[in-house]
């Protein structure tokens, strides 16, 4: 706020703070939402476990690739250089990929539980009924 006033000596304290708000309501807005997305509303007193998992994969990413995936967004935090705003955008980049990794992982588990655990029942019940219809 005091920098919107010394720009125009003669502006209205309404002015200055609609001038105010036009520079940092983006920035304020995204605070909130970043807050509210890892540590819950005032009702909740505990981090989100989608918001932990949208982090360690975004941090697990960027490990295994650094030149595809750019570091956690949630660590741009306190850098004089980058907004909330930015950070707030690249964390709803970073749960949109987690998304997609986490049902890859659903996908992929679900083949390997097919794979190792059904089809050999479903072989050994097809044998069994087989022996049974036979004998």
């Amino acid at each position: 706020l005091p920098e919107a006033i010394p720009q125009q000596p003669t502006i209205a304290v309404d002015a200055a703070l609609e001038l105010y708000n036009q520079r940092w309501m983006k920035n304020a807005t995204a605070a909130v939402q970043l807050s509210e997305a890892g540590i819950g509303d005032s009702r909740s007193r505990s981090l989100r476990a989608g918001f932990v998992i949208q982090v360690l994969i975004s941090l697990l990413l960027h490990k295994i690739c650094p030149r595809i995936f750019p570091p956690v967004a949630l660590f741009d935090i306190g850098k004089p250089d980058v907004s909330y705003a930015d950070i707030f955008v690249a964390s709803q980049k970073e749960k949109k990929r987690a998304k997609v990794v986490g049902w890859m992982a659903g996908i992929i588990l679900g083949v390997v539980i097919i794979k190792k655990l059904i089809m050999p029942m479903l072989a050994k019940t097809t044998a069994w009924v087989l022996a049974r219809g036979m004998a």
